[in-house]
């Protein structure tokens, strides 16, 4: 699964451009792009299992080391089942940071790393969940405000179930080998064979200067693309909306066929025109 575009209108700007007669379009579009994009989805996917972990009792904890790509740690789907019962006991699930050194390298972490306030000091996350919410052979998704500064980190969630006992308590699904490379699964806070099954999901929101200085950026360094680029919209645009959008179209279009985009001051100077591919035979 790959991340997707929430770009936030994004059907109303198409709407917008497919009413010629909306003399509101231009300001309906306006008003969207100042909204912003958030671009989120799976970021981290280790669904692979071979089995249960056994029963989560009272005074123990399964824990799950993860490496993230992007920003935005927001959502984490945790392969759970309740042996088809109605177990009676919070599960509590906690997110904390991993240290370069020392603890969680190799050292584990607390037995019981969830405890009362122990994710409330790291600054990331503790949430207690009603035993009725847990999934059984499936996933419990967890969901809680976007965790900044994720990108290319490396953390520590756990849980944990006080008061469980056996015949009254849930488990997690996990793998007995080692199949996901970017973390390792942990029991009482000590470092174990295999890995937890688990989703994590994160999500940036990108303001419009993000996105202006991102697309200034690319089309400086790609300008013939860019250039086609615009071209095809303004085609698109005359072709589905010609009466609202296409005098503007064409002007844009005819910009386009002088515009020179400033050059980096990195860039070296060069003498040689950028040439597009044609069918014609070359001597």
């Amino acid at each position: 699964m790959g991340r997707g575009t929430g770009c936030l209108g994004c059907l109303s700007v198409h709407a917008a451009l497919k009413r010629p007669l909306n003399k509101l379009a231009p300001l309906t579009v306006a008003l969207l792009l100042l909204a912003g994009c958030t671009v989120g989805g799976v970021d981290v996917e280790q669904e692979q299992a071979s089995g249960l972990a056994g029963e989560l009792l009272d005074g123990h904890s399964f824990g799950q080391t993860f490496t993230l790509q992007y920003n935005g740690l927001y959502r984490i789907d945790l392969y759970t089942a309740t042996y088809a019962r109605e177990n009676t006991h919070p599960v509590i699930f906690c997110i904390l940071p991993v240290p370069s050194q020392g603890e969680g390298q190799g050292g584990g972490f607390p037995s019981l790393a969830c405890s009362e306030g122990s994710g409330e000091e790291a600054g990331l996350v503790r949430l207690e969940l009603p035993a009725a919410e847990i999934s059984n052979s499936g996933p419990t998704v967890i969901t809680f405000p976007p965790l900044a500064g994720t990108a290319g980190q490396t953390l520590y969630f756990s849980i944990e179930s006080p008061g469980s006992i056996p015949g009254d308590a849930i488990t997690v699904y996990r793998h007995e080998k080692d199949v996901y490379a970017g973390g390792q699964m942990f029991v009482d806070g000590q470092p174990t064979g295999g890995d937890i099954a688990f989703i994590a999901y994160t999500q940036e929101t990108f303001t419009p200067a993000d996105i202006w200085n991102d697309f200034y950026s690319r089309a400086s360094q790609d300008k013939p693309f860019f250039r086609f680029s615009a071209r095809c919209w303004c085609y698109s645009c005359w072709r589905s909306s010609p009466h609202w959008c296409g005098p503007g179209a064409r002007r844009v279009h005819a910009i386009l066929n002088v515009i020179r985009l400033p050059r980096k001051k990195h860039d070296p100077p060069t003498n040689q025109s950028t040439n597009w591919p044609t069918n014609q035979p070359t001597n």
